[in-house]
């Protein structure tokens, strides 16, 4: 229907591959009286019963009458056909030409050479198919026609009631499913609940074992630290009880001719004065050495006391109070 030569001007796109087309020049020859007939239906449509259609309402519906002014889509401008140019007129024939096209069948209008061949194979593809089915439809038929008529009633009857008793059976178990499904899905939701509650019993017991274990560790650390503890004061008790308390703290020495306590000289000579505060010292250590030694073995002076003082220690006479023996020397 679309040709690629010819001179006339494009007009016209494929509805398909919208692809410009040039229509033959035949479609230019298309007298009114032709544009009239393309426009009854194809098939004549059956007869009508106004009575009945007007009961029906099928006579209600409205169909709006062809005109020029219906173009589907393309529009013409101008007036009226006689006031149009023979191009205008000819464009006008060609556009209502495809509408009526379009209108009869389910298929756009123009279309091209490629998309005619394309379409003109589906056609017959789907024509072939048609064609088959209808050709199956038809054995089956002559198949029913020629196949004789041998079913029993009373036999279907009876296998008809057996199917009742068995649906009936059915339903009975599905009824019984539903309710086991039911009580299982009680029990399903029991147990999960249980499952639930076990597991927070789990996370608390978990976290008092993890308490527990800080704790423990805790408490062997302690116990770590305590016995560490206890081995190093046993080492000190030990190497206390090996150490002479009054040696540790007097310590009893010479200095060259002199006698000294806890580094005090203990006298002088011409040759090396020693200061008196020095041996004032000294001699009160020996008070304070004699006092403990006395505590340690229990010892009492009768009628004297030790008052150790320094280096103003004195001797204190018990039975005249105010009387003292200081023991220091001075120049």
């Amino acid at each position: 229907m679309a040709l690629t030569s010819g001179k006339s001007n494009i007009a016209f796109t494929c509805q398909r591959c919208m692809q410009p087309v040039r229509l033959d020049q035949s479609f230019s020859s298309i007298e009114e009286h032709t544009l009239a007939e393309l426009h009854l239906p194809l098939y004549a449509p059956p007869p009508l019963d106004l009575d009945e259609s007007i009961n029906s309402g099928l006579i209600d519906k409205f169909i709006p009458p062809v005109t020029e002014t219906s173009n589907h889509g393309f529009t013409i401008v101008g007036g009226s056909s006689s006031d149009l140019s023979p191009q205008s007129n000819q464009l006008r024939v060609n556009t209502e030409l495809m509408n009526i096209l379009s209108e009869k069948t389910e298929i756009d209008h123009p279309l091209c050479d490629e998309c005619c061949d394309t379409l003109i194979t589906l056609l017959d593809n789907e024509l072939r198919c048609a064609e088959e089915e209808c050709n199956q439809y038809q054995e089956f038929l002559r198949k029913l026609e020629t196949e004789p008529d041998t079913d029993d009633i009373e036999a279907l009857e009876a296998q008809l009631c057996d199917l009742q008793k068995e649906e009936r059976a059915l339903r009975e178990e599905i009824n019984e499913l539903k309710i086991a499904e039911a009580t299982a899905e009680d029990n399903l939701q029991r147990q999960k609940s249980e499952q639930s509650r076990l597991k927070l019993q789990e996370d608390q017991f978990f976290r008092e074992y993890c308490r527990h274990k800080r704790q423990l560790s805790e408490t062997e650390d302690q116990y770590q630290s305590l016995d560490n503890e206890l081995r190093y004061v046993e080492g000190q008790l030990e190497r206390l009880g090996k150490t002479n308390a009054l040696n540790a703290t007097f310590h009893i020495w010479h200095n060259g001719h002199f006698a000294t306590i806890n580094t005090f000289r203990l006298g002088r000579l011409p040759s090396e004065p020693v200061d008196w505060n020095e041996i004032n010292a000294a001699w009160g250590q020996t008070v304070l050495l004699l006092n403990s030694l006395a505590r340690k073995i229990n010892f009492t002076f009768y009628g004297y006391q030790l008052v150790p003082f320094g280096n103003h220690s004195y001797i204190k006479v018990l039975k005249t109070k105010k009387k003292k023996f200081f023991i220091i020397s001075k120049n």
